[in-house]
């Protein structure tokens, strides 16, 4: 983490970052990044809140940017993680949600140079350490039966 002389600083509280699952047949969207960190990696949608927005409003703006549509959302989870700016590193926490999409995905080229349809099971590398857990959990608690998403303890 960066050193600074600010008491403000030094506590190094997290900023929050906001994400979107969005699983279609068994596949989850992803977006390849068109700018560092991680350029040219498959990412979620998603990104940080701005000063006094919530997170679900702060994911359906980031999903109206990204890719031009409007989503309903339900609540996943959160996982820490760490982000960069330049040189200096700082933890995030990241609130993830399921998205469900509302209408058809245009992405924004500025930021992501395409969007794929990965199976959850074949994904093995996703951008940001936060994510990676994102990805972990879906991995190891999500099944897709019948184009409908259940929980690992719902099978059983």
């Amino acid at each position: 983490m960066k050193k600074c002389d600010c008491e403000l600083c030094k506590f190094e509280n997290p900023k929050t970052a906001v994400t979107a699952i969005v699983i279609k047949d068994g596949r989850v969207l992803v977006l390849k990044r068109k700018e560092e960190p991680f350029k040219g990696e498959w990412d979620f949608p998603g990104g940080y809140l701005q000063k006094d927005e919530l997170p679900e409003d702060g994911l359906k703006r980031e999903m109206s940017e990204e890719l031009g549509v409007a989503c309903n959302l339900d609540f996943l989870g959160y996982f820490t993680g760490t982000a960069s700016y330049h040189d200096y590193q700082f933890p995030i926490i990241n609130i993830a949600y399921y998205a469900t999409i509302i209408g058809e995905i245009s992405i924004n080229k500025e930021e992501n140079s395409e969007a794929s349809w990965v199976p959850i099971s074949e994904l093995k590398t996703i951008a940001f350490d936060s994510n990676q857990k994102i990805l972990k959990f879906l991995q190891q608690n999500i099944k897709v039966t019948s184009r409908k998403i259940v929980s690992s303890a719902e099978l059983n």
